[in-house]
């Protein structure tokens, strides 16, 4: 009688860790599913980003280019017509400052005795 208990448990004992097993390989396939699918999304987008970049990188260049052979005209050609100097783009307007006291005087501007 004895001898049928313990090989029940035995034989239930090993079915235990056969379904555990079973599960752990589940487990551990859908994982790697799961760390497949996202490397394949990362790898799309980075090839996404790269196609966009070189797309960019082309059309920059395409229009740095258009804009240098335009200035080459204008310069061959003399015509300013266009250009403001340096001073007239980036002038600004004199700020106003409101000081609850006057300036200090300069020594200079003192009235002679």
């Amino acid at each position: 009688e004895e001898r049928r208990l313990e090989a029940q448990r035995r034989r239930a004992e090993e079915e235990r860790r056969e379904a555990n097993r079973a599960v752990g390989l589940r487990y551990a396939n859908s994982a790697a599913r799961r760390a497949e699918s996202e490397r394949v999304r990362r790898e799309a987008v980075a090839r996404e980003v790269l196609s966009d970049l070189h797309t960019l990188q082309s059309q920059r260049r395409e229009a740095g280019e258009a804009k240098g052979k335009e200035l080459q005209r204008r310069c061959l050609s003399k015509e300013w017509s266009e250009v403001k100097s340096v001073v007239e783009v980036e002038r600004r307007a004199p700020q106003r400052r409101f000081a609850s006291t006057p300036p200090p005087e300069h020594p200079d501007s003192a009235p002679m005795p």
